[in-house]
């Protein structure tokens, strides 16, 4: 473990077999933001977006097995964290890998205590060569899969409710199709065990029952774009400051306001 702040290289050979798994995944962290984060270890690799600094409106990571997508000779060591800038070009750039020929990603890192920051990556594919653009780490906030998990644990939620995929399209349907500055925003509202969610005034949609207490929460309907249509239902667990809506390896957080300080 490093006690000085060097400058270290350590280069990955990219599964191939599962790049457009990895890739696929990108391309919806940079509907959220353009900065998205990468924290590696040998275990893991954590990649996050989200809206806002230090409070946090929206946030969406997945969590990957990292020898099923970067393979290297070395171990590593020290968690590896690197800040991708212009997300939406660099996702765009990635699209140009040729995957009949080997993907090297090369990162040159500087490493202080247990930690590592990237400084400049370069990939290499046959005759291609890609330079991604490496933003300083305080455009995003660090934040670790411990935090995460903590922030996250669904044993903490208050209440959850679940929709079915068919209910979901509709929702995010009416959404847009009554899309305007004025109407920003979608209501949650438990009414006599009955949860709803609506544009008042407008529409409203009865999704589930529970046998929680009347309850009304605003949120973004914008973030609705967010949410994965995958399995049978999709299941929103409500906190106190959040809904966290999670799937086979994604978290998505939204809230009005959420830090992890």
């Amino acid at each position: 473990m490093a006690t000085a702040t060097t400058t270290e290289n350590i280069t990955f050979e990219l599964n191939r077999d599962n790049f457009p798994i990895l890739l696929d995944k990108l391309k919806d962290l940079a509907r959220i933001g353009d900065v998205i984060k990468f924290k590696i270890d040998e275990d893991d690799i954590l990649i996050y977006a989200m809206l806002g600094k230090t409070s946090v409106s929206a946030l969406k990571s997945y969590t990957l097995k990292t020898h099923d997508f970067f393979m290297s000779k070395d171990i590593i060591e020290d968690t590896i964290n690197m800040v991708i800038g212009e997300s939406t070009k660099f996702v765009k750039n990635l699209q140009f890998l040729k995957l009949e020929s080997k993907i090297n990603f090369k990162l040159s890192h500087r490493t202080l205590a247990d930690e590592c920051e990237v400084r400049s990556a370069e990939i290499r594919n046959g005759r291609f060569r890609l330079k991604p653009e490496i933003a300083e780490s305080s455009e995003i906030k660090d934040i670790t899969k411990e935090q995460l998990a903590a922030t996250l644990q669904k044993d903490n939620r208050l209440w959850g409710f679940s929709t079915s995929p068919t209910d979901f399209k509709d929702i995010k349907q009416l959404s847009s199709i009554n899309s305007s500055d004025a109407r920003r925003v979608l209501y949650l509202d438990v009414e006599k065990s009955k949860v709803k969610l609506s544009e008042k005034n407008l529409w409203e949609l009865e999704v589930d029952q529970t046998e929680e207490e009347d309850h009304n929460l605003i949120f973004n309907k914008s973030f609705l774009a967010y949410i994965n249509e995958t399995g049978n239902s999709i299941e929103f667990n409500v906190f106190e400051n959040f809904i966290f809506i999670e799937d086979e390896n994604s978290n998505l957080m939204i809230s009005f306001e959420q830090d992890f300080s």
